[in-house]
């Protein structure tokens, strides 16, 4: 189970469910609901992550990740862009099997870009 599948109907994170599994369920809607919340919840807490950069990511480990810090600068952006795409990958799948979409998934989903550095959000960015 992920933050991209939170109802563990897929084996890896960023995997979109599969059109057979959805096809099988009486109602795909609520479980694809689910799925699009978690990963704009997570797409907004990489934002948020980035923002704030309370590791000091981009003065200490920019692009390579430094003993006892959690990852890197980058690898922070390189999540931001996984979980943007896994976002937009529910959005199309709820909107092929008709199910309603929350519009704030949909500002995020094609329309976030992450901080362009600590404090300094991308200009037109979507509002929290």
């Amino acid at each position: 189970m992920s933050f991209v599948d939170p109802l563990g109907l897929t084996d890896t994170p960023f995997r979109l469910p599969k059109k057979n599994q959805l096809r099988n369920c009486d109602d795909p809607c609520p479980m694809l609901e689910k799925s699009v919340a978690a990963t704009l919840l997570a797409l907004k807490q990489a934002w948020v992550n980035m923002y704030y950069d309370t590791g000091n990511l981009w003065n200490l480990a920019r692009y390579n990740p430094v003993a006892g810090l959690k990852g890197s600068w980058f690898g922070h952006y390189e999540n931001f862009f996984n979980l943007k795409a896994a976002l937009v990958g529910l959005i199309q799948l709820s909107e092929e099997f008709g199910c309603p979409v929350n519009p704030e998934a949909k500002v995020w989903g094609y329309g976030a870009h992450p901080p362009l550095a600590p404090g300094e959000p991308f200009p037109g960015a979507p509002k929290l």
